[in-house]
């Protein structure tokens, strides 16, 4: 009988906490700019899965700095340079972050 580990990888598991992460992250972006615009709109509370989630990766404040390397995408070598989206940059950021504990530790 093959091992646990043999079908799903610590990064397989993490990429899925990360994405899940990356969509609460916007989701509470845009509840928040619909409050600034208009403050009666409610907030809205975490639900308790969304505090799990958020205990479970790094905060925002412990995040890697992306810089240039981590914001832009090489196309055609390094001929030109695309933006990433915020999404994605937020994933790559949460993903160095854990890295860089995991290296640390």
């Amino acid at each position: 009988m093959q091992a646990f580990f043999d079908y799903i990888s610590f990064w397989a598991v993490a990429d899925v906490l990360i994405s899940k992460r990356v969509k609460l992250a916007d989701k509470r972006h845009k509840k928040h700019m619909l409050h600034l615009m208009s403050p009666k709109m409610n907030l809205g509370v975490l639900t308790d899965a969304e505090r799990q989630l958020l205990l479970l990766l790094p905060s925002r404040k412990h995040w890697v700095t992306l810089g240039k390397k981590g914001r832009y995408r090489k196309i055609d070598g390094d001929a030109h340079l695309q933006h990433r989206s915020a999404s994605q940059c937020n994933k790559i950021a949460i993903r160095w972050t854990i890295e860089r504990i995991c290296l640390v530790r």
